[in-house]
């Protein structure tokens, strides 16, 4: 059965087991409108950071179709998110649909990585995501 990543609130990253299933957090990513971008970034600040040897042992469990690895991934790296959209955010764009953009461009970009091609996985997620969000200011 296949799994699809997706967003409740348009901030908590979460997993469907399969068609009509019902979404379960994979983190304790949470962000309130009251709270917004504030408290996105403190909850992903408590977040595990994972060490390069391994990130790139989740990496390869990823390729081999390891869905709880590409959740340890997305996780770790949504700190790069908020990085980006506190870089790149305009008035009038609301922060929390940044980071949703920003949230499926990492997704994306685990999903193509290679390391043959990009050995810096950071360096090419930045740009997936630095682009995705920038699509959306422009809209």
């Amino acid at each position: 059965m296949a799994r699809t990543h997706v967003f409740l609130n348009a901030e908590t990253l979460a997993v469907l087991d399969g068609p009509g299933a019902a979404a379960r957090p994979v983190g304790p990513v949470v962000a309130s409108a009251s709270g917004g971008l504030d408290l996105y970034r403190g909850q992903v600040k408590r977040l595990r950071h994972l060490a390069p040897p391994e990130e790139e042992r989740l990496l390869a469990r990823m390729r081999r179709g390891d869905t709880a690895a590409l959740d340890a991934l997305a996780l770790a790296h949504l700190g790069l998110v908020v990085e980006v959209v506190e870089a790149r955010r305009r008035p009038g764009a609301d922060p929390l649909d940044l980071v949703e953009m920003g949230n499926l461009a990492l997704l994306s970009a685990l999903k193509a990585y290679d390391p043959a091609v990009e050995p810096d996985f950071d360096a090419f997620a930045r740009f997936s995501i630095r682009s995705a969000i920038g699509r959306a200011v422009c809209a």
